[in-house]
């Protein structure tokens, strides 16, 4: 019976529980319900129960349907497929490419037209945050496997609306990679020392202090932290003043124009006392106090840019905390095997991260997407029903 199972032309996977009691026809109606397909195509259903230590599989052949009962015979649980060990323990032999292939299939025909309405609803904020890590990508055309290709993460800042995170795969880091992702928008965007972030058409750069004060960090000597007379350990407290400025103004819970005006009184005295005592820093070249000193003196312009808006961040940690699950996750995956997959990965993982940071339950969250079907004949109306901010969404998908 097992060559009549992997005969069959396409494998759903019916998510949720279903009732194990139910019969044939029970099963069909629920193919129909929740999948929107004929059962009696050549396909093969599987249905986990409640407990989730029993299966059921529905196929349809020549002459009827056939239906396939299982049950862990030792303490355990089915768990939808994760990878191709776990779906093998089903009795369904599927390969690591079938199963890329069918998130692939979902990102580029499902997914990616919520992922675009993100896109455009994200260049129409007016304060940005971006990061960007690197990503290996085998099968690149005419480029060597071991070449770095890059995946971003720009996101929306301290707006006081929802938040909105993409993540977005290049082959490269080149400055018009970012340009051509950013068209259209016009404000604030918060990054890090990449130079590619300069001189973008309508934006004004905010740099990130969390940077400065890691440069300095990094610059004193091992066990000499709270040696207040070495320049390094001078430099980080400069840093840490401004951040303690900004934990307080959040804990009054200061308006956007509040927050400007303590910082103008609060920081900007700070700022004018640290780019002083920079000036008569002169570190030997080549030492890492050099390099912190540097650092700060390139980026003064921009790390002074916060000041004009309340809104703006001190510190690029939104963005860097939010690509931190994809540096995370590569220890595991290590690479992506073709620029599909790569493009499939930050699809996929723009959805995960919308969800987490909206307050939605990930599975009920793919789960409404999926079964929403979006299609690139959906309005920017209906697609607004499947974002994460959505009462809609909320009410489906919530904990």
């Amino acid at each position: 019976m097992l060559g009549d199972i992997t005969a069959a032309d396409e494998i759903y996977i019916v998510t949720g529980r279903t009732d194990m009691r139910k019969s044939i026809d029970g099963l069909c109606a629920v193919v129909e319900d929740q999948l929107h397909m004929d059962p009696r195509r050549s396909a093969l259903y599987l249905f986990c129960g409640k407990r989730c230590d029993r299966i059921k599989a529905l196929l349809w052949e020549s002459d009827g349907f056939v239906l396939l009962y299982k049950r862990m015979e030792v303490q355990g649980r089915f768990r939808w497929s994760r990878n191709q060990l776990e779906v093998k323990q089903l009795g369904v032999p599927l390969s690591r490419a079938t199963l890329a292939n069918w998130i692939i299939y979902c990102a580029e025909n499902y997914l990616r037209h919520v992922y675009d309405y993100f896109h455009r609803q994200l260049r129409m904020r007016k304060y940005l945050m971006a990061d960007e890590t690197r990503v290996q990508v085998l099968n690149e055309p005419g480029r060597n496997p071991e070449t770095d290709s890059w995946m971003w993460l720009f996101r929306s800042g301290e707006d006081g609306l929802p938040p909105i995170l993409l993540y977005h795969y290049t082959e490269t880091r080149a400055k018009f990679h970012a340009a051509s992702f950013l068209q259209g928008f016009s404000g604030y965007l918060e990054t890090d020392g990449y130079q590619g972030y300069n001189n973008l058409s309508d934006i004004k750069r905010c740099s990130c202090w969390a940077h400065v004060r890691r440069y300095f960090t990094d610059a004193i000597p091992k066990g000499k932290e709270y040696d207040y007379s070495l320049p390094a350990v001078q430099g980080v407290q400069f840093c840490s003043k401004l951040f303690d400025c900004e934990r307080y103004s959040k804990t009054k819970k200061h308006t956007a124009e509040q927050r400007k005006q303590f910082r103008l009184e609060k920081e900007k005295p700070i700022l004018e006392a640290f780019w002083n005592w920079l000036d008569q820093q002169h570190p030997n070249k080549g030492t890492r106090l050099a390099k912190a000193v540097n650092y700060a003196q390139n980026r003064k312009d921009t790390l002074m840019t916060y000041l004009e808006d309340g809104h703006c961040s001190l510190s690029n940690n939104l963005s860097e905390n939010a690509i931190r699950p994809f540096t995370i996750g590569r220890k595991n995956w290590l690479f992506s095997a073709s620029p599909k997959g790569a493009t499939a990965s930050a699809i996929v993982y723009t959805m995960v991260e919308m969800a987490k940071a909206n307050d939605l339950n990930i599975y009920k969250y793919l789960t409404y997407l999926l079964s929403q079907r979006p299609n690139d004949k959906m309005s920017d109306e209906q697609l607004e029903q499947l974002a994460p901010w959505s009462e809609t969404a909320k009410a489906n998908c919530q904990n």
